[in-house]
């Protein structure tokens, strides 16, 4: 693997997961774990190895820590948890998302209202004929 295609899918899996692990077998070479392979983290007050599992794979196999390089970017709400741009920007991209879709159900069926008010001298008037401005 070259070296842009390492920190490519270095940084791809940060930006979409908040994480990203490599492992590097007796410091000789470095292979880049994707993250949905990591089923989980062994150890109480700090990590000592990591199970991965292979999607060709039944069986998870672990790696020791100390032949891994463990990035993740920090949840502002849990220390031992990581927390990706996707996650936090989740919010408006659902809104928008829905904004969207209201916009085109107001165009597909037409905005047809059944009552109308103005401003006119002052005061509001509304009308369920129309609008008649002098």
């Amino acid at each position: 693997m070259v070296a842009w295609s390492l920190i490519y899918s270095t940084v791809a899996s940060m930006e979409l997961t908040g994480r990203s692990l490599w492992w590097l077998p007796k410091r000789e070479k470095v292979y880049p774990i994707p993250t949905s392979w990591i089923v989980g983290m062994e150890g109480s007050t700090e990590i000592t190895s990591f199970s991965v599992r292979p999607p060709t794979s039944g069986e998870a196999f672990p790696i020791p820590a100390d032949e891994c390089c463990f990035f993740s970017y920090p949840h502002p709400g849990d220390a031992h948890s990581a927390w990706s741009a996707l996650q936090a920007c989740g919010a408006a991209v659902d809104a928008d998302e829905n904004m969207t879709a209201s916009q085109i159900a107001m165009f597909r069926q037409g905005i047809h209202p059944s009552v109308r008010s103005w401003w006119a001298r002052g005061r509001a008037k509304v009308s369920r004929e129309g609008c008649d401005l002098d």
